[in-house]
C-alpha cells in the first residue's frame, strides 16, 4: 500500500482501477464480495493492513469507514507496542528509566512528536521501533534525528536501509 490510504473495493467482481490478476482469480472461489483493506501506518513506519470483506457488494458507510480507521490506528499502536515487548532488549524498568533520563533521547523524541503528531510516549515508541527494525541503538537513532538524517513525518523518505543518510 504505498500510498498509506485505505484500499475500498465495493464490488471485487468489478474491482478497477486495481490490478490483481492473481487476487482477483483466488477471491472469486471466496464468499468476499466486498473488500477494504486499512493499512497500519505509525509515521514513516508501515507495520502491515488490516482486511475486511462482507459478503454482498456495497461501500462502507461513513460511520463504518471511520470506526474502521480508528480501529486500525488503535492496532498499530498496540502491534507495535507488543512487538517490541516481545522483542526488545531494553524491556526491563530500570534500563528504560535510563533510557528516558538522556537529554538527547529527549530531544529527539520531542521531533518525532512533532513530526509525527504523535504523543510524547508513542513518539518514543516510534524510535524504539525504527531501531529494532534497523538494529540500532536507540542512541543511534536519537541521534540521526537530531542531526536530521531521519525524519518520522508520513511520506518522508529519509529511512533508509539502516534507517540512516
Amino acid at each position: 500500500m504505498h500510498t498509506k490510504l485505505p484500499v475500498l473495493v465495493p464490488d471485487v467482481r468489478y474491482s478497477h482501477p486495481y490490478s490483481w490478476p492473481v487476487f482477483s482469480k483466488a477471491i472469486l472461489e471466496t464468499e468476499a464480495a466486498a473488500l477494504f483493506v486499512f493499512p497500519l501506518t505509525l509515521g514513516a513506519l508501515d507495520l502491515g493492513v488490516v482486511e475486511l470483506h462482507h459478503t454482498k457488494p456495497g461501500s462502507l458507510s461513513y460511520v463504518d469507514y471511520a470506526t474502521a480507521s480508528v480501529l486500525a490506528g488503535q492496532t498499530a499502536w498496540h502491534l507495535l507496542r507488543r512487538v517490541l515487548l516481545v522483542n526488545s532488549p531494553d524491556t526491563d524498568p530500570a534500563v528504560e528509566t535510563a533510557l528516558m533520563s538522556r537529554r538527547e533521547i529527549h530531544q529527539a523524541t520531542g521531533m518525532v512528536l512533532a513530526q509525527s503528531g504523535s504523543s510524547a510516549a508513542d513518539a518514543l515508541l516510534l524510535m524504539r521501533a525504527h531501531a529494532f527494525a534497523h538494529a540500532l541503538s536507540l542512541r543511534e537513532t536519537a541521534d540521526a534525528v537530531l542531526e536530521g538524517r531521519l525524519s518520522f513525518a508520513p511520506g518522508n523518505d529519509t529511512h533508509g536501509s539502516r534507517g540512516l543518510q
